[in-house]
């Protein structure tokens, strides 16, 4: 144990297949999406991290087999002992002057060069990224990027926006996104497949053995074999052609907080609070990722030969390294930064 640790261990559950951890600081916890810390855990331990010191934690364990997860156990508690519970993280609420801002540049890349994803002969533009005031709080900003086409590849343009740094690779990601099934200009074409995301990725090496990318992609207008129905993809990259996928229908139209968790034994994907899916060990992350966002487009509607605007719009994104926070345990990180007036935060090495 150490100021900021607490080791876990407790006996094996017969036909258990793997284990979840829960952790509150509130004695009684009822077990909860909101306050699990690890899912998918096939050893009889864990290591509880990006803890503060001098406070007890509670903790309550289940076991998933065939038949679903179990009741949970008899709860434990171990406190902390003084010391300094400095923990290595990123904050960023894009809170800058415009993309052309130094500290912005300083951080952030502006994608511009061709190639894939996405349509070919479509553009990558530094201009469909912007800096635009929150319409439900003038003293906030937003960063929003575009994808606009007329139906033609020629007449189309994606977004891209990665960290400078490649830097993150175990720990707590997230981000609070606001994605839109409707166009901020133009018509909406079912035909067209757009993808508004947010996800981690390293350099795309064909055939690298270390790369790596954890993905929440939505398809407001469906593709990828859903037809039209509006789709969340959770995907997992172990190289450029071994991945798990996993899907979320129905519109995500609006707000919504994403938290990735990614140990050494899983990677967990939650959407407001809620664990999605769990992917296994062989799919976590050999080396540091990237950060990045992107909106563009899988397919046109041809058809079509009217402009319209797709988008997606990013409030703030947040990482802890080797550090798993429950998804209630990052919305207080993030209200402690902006009650403090913290715009900005990196203390990852």
């Amino acid at each position: 144990m150490s100021s900021s640790a607490i080791a876990l261990s407790w006996s094996a559950s017969s036909g258990a297949a793997s284990y979840s951890v829960y952790r509150s600081t509130t004695p009684g916890f009822a077990p909860a999406a909101g306050n699990r810390i690890a899912s998918g855990v096939t050893s009889t331990s864990y290591n509880s991290t990006g803890l503060s010191a001098s406070t007890t934690y509670y903790y309550k364990v289940t076991a998933s087999s065939g038949g679903g997860e179990s009741a949970a156990s008899q709860q434990a508690s171990a406190t902390t002992p003084a010391g300094s519970a400095a923990m290595a993280e990123l904050f960023d609420d894009f809170s800058y002057t415009g993309t052309g801002d130094s500290s912005f540049r300083a951080s952030w890349s502006l994608r511009s060069w061709s190639g894939g994803p996405g349509v070919s002969g479509a553009q990558w533009l530094p201009s469909n990224v912007s800096l635009v005031a929150d319409p439900a709080n003038g003293a906030n900003k937003l960063m929003r990027l575009k994808a606009t086409t007329n139906g033609a590849a020629a007449g189309s343009s994606h977004a891209e926006v990665m960290s400078t740094s490649r830097k993150f690779r175990l720990g707590t990601y997230a981000a609070r996104v606001k994605f839109y099934d409707t166009p901020l200009s133009g018509a909406r074409f079912y035909g067209d497949k757009t993808i508004e995301t947010f996800f981690t990725i390293t350099d795309y090496v064909e055939g690298d053995p270390d790369y790596s990318e954890q993905d929440f992609e939505y398809m407001p207008n469906g593709g990828w074999g859903q037809g039209n129905t509006s789709t969340m993809w959770l995907t997992s990259w172990e190289t450029t052609t071994d991945k798990t996928s996993s899907l979320v229908s129905g519109s995500h139209d609006g707000w919504h907080t994403l938290v990735i968790h990614v140990t050494s034994e899983s990677i967990t994907y939650y959407i407001d609070g809620v664990a999605r899916a769990t992917h296994a060990s062989r799919f976590v992350p050999e080396e540091g990722q990237y950060l990045s966002f992107q909106v563009w487009f899988d397919q046109l509607d041809a058809a079509q030969g009217s402009s319209r605007t797709y988008y997606e719009d990013a409030d703030w994104v947040y990482f802890a390294k080797d550090a798993i926070l429950s998804p209630a345990e990052v919305d207080a990180k993030i209200a402690g930064f902006r009650s403090s007036s913290v715009a900005r935060k990196d203390t990852v090495p």
